[in-house]
């Protein structure tokens, strides 16, 4: 399963959003760092950043918007 860290009103996790929704369609959960437990969570990451994926898949985890998302074209993109 794919989690997304996000921020709200944050333009770099509004781009990650629309590409899972939009562009590739991919299942995942979004958990928001507004909340105090999930912040603790994306500081395991190293950084108190956002957008931040983490794939149970793969075991991938990636900080900013343009490598997440090439990330995802190139992993889950649509197959014939």
């Amino acid at each position: 399963m794919i989690t997304l860290y996000v921020k709200k009103g944050c333009p770099h996790c509004a781009k990650v959003l629309d590409a899972l929704h939009h562009d590739l369609s991919i299942d995942f959960n979004a958990r928001y760092i507004n909340n105090p437990e999930h912040a603790a969570v994306v500081k395991a990451g190293g950084k108190l950043q956002v957008p931040y994926l983490v794939d149970d898949a793969t075991g991938v985890s990636l900080y900013e918007s343009g490598d997440i998302i090439a990330y995802l074209e190139k992993e889950y993109q649509r197959k014939p």
